[in-house]
């Protein structure tokens, strides 16, 4: 027999015993969800934690694979703001002033100055951000409120650019270019969560990672945003509860802090636990995805 032909009865042999090719990418869960009735960014100091109640009634500290470590909790932040110290080139000049811009650039066909190139991203970072929300220049948002990032806990406190009489503790807004750079990327080396946003495209950070938006919409532009994304290491079936917490910095898991959201599985689908969650302030749902490793590829 030909080899060809031995090989092809060997394909006929392992159809015929009821065989398949299984990829197991990951043996996690995937939890999907949407918050409603977030009004503003986390108090210093605070953030929120997931838990669970497993089917043996053990409970359990969520975590999520973040940018190069797990981490535990979630913080709520502006996703965006018009002075954020650390949206910067590669020289460390600020993406929303015309430093970062070479004099004269064709974009799509049409000529903008440096200034205008300027603009362009400070009117982007306008369209999600509050009226109220301005930059030392005078440059401000145009909504009447500010889009909502959830980004890992991390207890390193993100640079600021200095407020009027503020000089310590600040970097300031005209600071030379070479010592913004150092000073932005000791805040990056200081944690892999360390979160700067793109002005250009906000589900993928310049440093860090979002894993989504608290909901929000906007009249003009019409825009809308809601959805969380956490990718889980542990594996999380037969769930009988999950619930979130508001907690300090240091979390002792005996002793968890006041709920803010809390559910039981209702209705879901294959591989799918579905919660509607509630609490004193907040509502809103979450869907896992659970046995992602066990879903066979039949050949």
């Amino acid at each position: 027999m030909s080899r060809g032909w031995a090989r092809l009865l060997l394909l006929f042999v392992l159809a015929g015993a009821g065989c398949d090719l299984t990829v197991h990418p990951f043996a996690g869960t995937v939890i999907q969800m949407a918050i409603e009735g977030v009004t503003g960014e986390s108090a210093p100091g605070t953030h929120l934690e997931l838990w669970a109640r497993s089917q043996y009634d053990d409970i359990i500290r969520i975590d999520g694979e973040a940018a190069a470590a797990p981490s535990f909790g979630v913080v709520v932040r502006n996703a965006i703001t018009m002075s954020d110290p650390c949206m910067i080139d590669g020289k460390g000049d600020l993406l929303t002033k015309p430093e970062a811009y070479p004099p004269i650039a064709t974009i799509a066909g049409i000529v903008q100055t440096a200034d205008e190139q300027a603009a362009t991203v400070r009117n982007r970072i306008a369209q999600v951000t509050a009226i109220g929300d301005c930059d030392p220049d005078g440059h401000c948002g145009v909504q009447g409120a500010s889009l909502l990032g959830v980004i890992p806990f991390d207890p390193v406190t993100p640079p600021h650019t200095c407020a009027a009489g503020e000089s310590t503790g600040c970097l300031p807004w005209t600071m030379a270019a070479a010592d913004r750079l150092s000073a932005c990327n000791a805040y990056w080396a200081s944690t892999p969560n360390a979160y700067t946003p793109n002005p250009a495209q906000l589900t993928h950070p310049a440093h860090g990672i979002i894993y989504g938006f608290t909901s929000y919409n906007t009249a003009m532009p019409p825009a809308n945003a809601d959805g969380i994304r956490i990718d889980s290491p542990t594996n999380l079936r037969g769930l009988k509860e999950l619930f979130v917490t508001t907690e300090n910095d240091a979390v002792d898991p005996t002793m968890r802090g006041p709920l803010a959201l809390d559910g039981f599985p209702d209705y879901g689908g294959r591989e799918v636990i579905h919660f509607t969650l509630s609490g004193p302030k907040l509502n809103g749902t979450a869907a896992l995805l659970v046995n992602a490793d066990q879903d066979p590829v039949q050949f």
